[in-house]
């Protein structure tokens, strides 16, 4: 809702555009970056099966350890889901100022505009 008053509008502005671009490209990265890490996390599990094998560790303590990576790794997985729920909801507004941009993969966006995808 518009509250000129309070300095609120829905029009599109160049500052607006370039908040939006910032955000757009922060959220491609930290989205990307963990993804990457909860993939590094998870291959620990594969790591500790190897330590098993070559006698480092027991069969009991390996199965403890890679519990505990499948849980890192799923904590990782539940921030990344609420970053996605974040990102939408700041989508969503972006639409409603009508500045929505997306990475165009090469450090920069596509200005989409305002409105349904």
């Amino acid at each position: 809702m518009d509250n000129p008053e309070a300095g609120q509008t829905k029009k599109a502005t160049p500052e607006k555009l370039k908040v939006v671009e910032r955000g757009v490209m922060i959220f491609f990265h930290a989205e990307d970056d963990l993804e990457q890490a909860g993939a590094l996390v998870a291959k620990l599990a594969g790591v500790m099966d190897d330590a098993r094998d070559a006698g480092m560790l027991g069969k009991l303590q390996a199965s403890h350890m890679k519990a505990r990576i499948h849980s890192i790794a799923g904590g990782v997985a539940t921030e990344l889901a609420k970053l996605h729920a974040l990102h939408t909801e700041c989508t969503a507004v972006a639409k409603e100022h009508g500045v929505d941009q997306v990475p165009d993969g090469k450090g920069g966006v596509i200005p989409l505009g305002g409105g349904p995808r």
